[in-house]
């Protein structure tokens, strides 16, 4: 089971070396990179985080830990849906392209997503406090 929590985005490269080490402290040439999802097919982080990737056609991976007794890691394919880079801000759609690469089809994607999102709202009061933390 997973719940509304941060996850991070790896490119394909950094996922296969976590894959092969998911308890390591950091792995060589990865760079921290934290997202969240906001629906069961969307997933919002900087557009800092994403650009390089965008740009060159590299695939992403939105990583999740569930939230079980066993440490265990999910992968979900994602792509660029659409970024602004005056608010460094980009929004990720499940990639169903790469959805046989990670061993999901779309309804178990999208039901990853939709358990571990952070539901934005319209209705937001003056001095709301909220909290993200990224890395």
């Amino acid at each position: 089971m997973v719940v509304p929590r941060v996850g991070r985005i790896l490119t394909g490269k950094e996922r296969d070396a976590r894959m092969a080490n998911e308890i390591a402290a950091g792995i060589d040439g990865e760079v921290l990179r934290s997202a969240f999802a906001i629906s069961g097919r969307h997933i919002l982080t900087a557009w800092h985080c994403v650009s390089d990737a965008a740009n060159s056609g590299s695939a992403l991976w939105y990583r999740l830990r569930s939230s079980g007794a066993e440490r265990r890691y999910m992968y979900v394919p994602v792509r660029v849906s659409n970024y602004d880079t005056r608010f460094d801000v980009a929004t990720l759609a499940v990639d169903s392209q790469n959805l046989e690469d990670a061993g999901l089809t779309m309804a178990e994607a999208e039901r990853i997503l939709t358990e571990a999102s952070i539901p934005l709202r319209l209705a937001v009061e003056l001095d709301e406090q909220c909290q993200l933390m990224g890395f």
